[in-house]
């Protein structure tokens, strides 16, 4: 395959997510038709259903999705120093073999750009980024990278474009901001109508962060109201988080009521992260997310497993999905939060102590942190 998308003799195109959903027949009214027949058992495509009614009395009597399912695949890697082929490429279900055959996704590809963000605390607290719209899988820039770059702490993400289809590279993960990064897998239900909302509330410095147009990104902007300027500690970034998910699920309810929201958040400093998995939709349970701790990874000979940490410590890996078969993979439950305290260590609890079916409303939302 040649760059640009182009197919070297004998050799079939690969489609991106984007360019798969063009390549769709259109129905009488316009709409992209679907390919596969509804079924009554499964009111949902993608692993994601449709949302239950919201009860107020002011919201729509029905919702249906707005855009066709797809969802992204990530990775964070906290832990001794690795290079960024033993995450990326090496693997057998690397992030990159992820990017074309996803395992936990009925469709497979996660074309619409990929992205990097790694930490060189001996240089600096700001992380370094790459992205790209090329598909991960036919980028040599990302191959050549990989193999010779190291890291303690690495943010990866495949982008299958959701609500918004424009595939550039401000709309690729990860995002960065002073000594964060941050990426998500899911949507914001309703963004398209919850934007103007979400805009109005944020600060001068956190709306000038915003330089694509996701909802991610301005989910990370909203994020950043609730964190210091210069560096956070780990209570900080967990209280964060939860109030982030608090004040977008309390705007969703008031702009779009009834509009599922699935919110699988990473947010790293180089010291310590918080990951989340969550769904507002009751009875669903919200994208796939994996968690190894407690072992040392390591890529030998082509070869990736966990072995006993030794004095260099153990590493943490929260992840899509799983990236290798060995035992100790956790699948982290709906609605929690996994907290990596930079020690090798990694603690879950639940994102708020009540469901995620209560009212968004119920929520108490705490005030925006001064930055300072």
């Amino acid at each position: 395959m040649e760059r640009g998308g182009v197919p070297a003799k004998g050799e079939a195109p690969i489609r991106t997510q984007t360019s798969r959903a063009r390549a769709q027949p259109e129905g009488a009214n316009g709409a992209r038709a679907r390919t596969a027949a509804p079924n009554p058992d499964r009111p949902w495509a993608g692993g994601r259903p449709r949302a239950a009614p919201s009860t107020r009395p002011d919201a729509p009597a029905t919702y249906s999705p707005p855009h066709p399912p797809a969802m992204c695949r990530f990775l964070l890697y906290q832990g001794p120093t690795i290079r960024l082929s033993s995450l990326i490429t090496e693997p057998a279900h690397s992030l990159i073999h992820q990017s074309v055959h996803s395992k936990e996704r009925e469709e497979p590809l996660n074309g619409d750009g990929f992205g990097l963000a790694w930490y060189a605390p001996r240089l600096e607290s700001r992380p370094a980024l790459f992205r790209s719209v090329t598909p991960a899988w036919n980028d040599a820039n990302l191959n050549e990278l990989a193999r010779v770059v190291e890291s303690p702490c690495v943010l990866a993400h495949v982008r299958a474009a959701t609500q918004v289809r424009s595939v550039n590279q401000a709309n690729c993960h990860p995002f960065t901001h002073g000594p964060y990064a941050f990426m998500h897998n899911g949507d914001v239900g309703g963004f398209h109508r919850l934007r103007r909302t979400l805009i109005s509330e944020l600060s001068d410095e956190a709306f000038a962060a915003i330089q694509g147009g996701t909802d991610s990104e301005h989910a990370f902007a909203l994020l950043l109201e609730h964190l210091p300027v210069s560096d956070a500690t780990l209570d900080q970034m967990v209280a964060g988080m939860r109030s982030t998910i608090r004040r977008l699920l309390a705007l969703i309810e008031r702009v779009t009521p009834g509009e599922p929201s699935y919110l699988n958040f990473a947010l790293s400093n180089g010291s310590t992260s918080v990951v989340t998995r969550f769904t507002s939709h009751p009875g669903y349970e919200g994208e796939s997310l994996y968690l190894h701790r407690g072992r040392r990874y390591v890529c030998e000979e082509g070869m990736c497993r966990m072995i006993e940490p030794d004095e260099h410590g153990s590493a943490v890996i929260v992840s899509s999905e799983r990236l290798s078969e060995d035992p100790g993979w956790e699948s982290v439950p709906p609605n929690h939060l996994v907290m990596l305290d930079g020690q090798g260590g990694a603690q879950l609890e639940p994102i708020f102590a009540q469901s995620a079916a209560a009212p968004a409303g119920s929520w108490a939302i705490a005030a925006p942190l001064r930055r300072g």
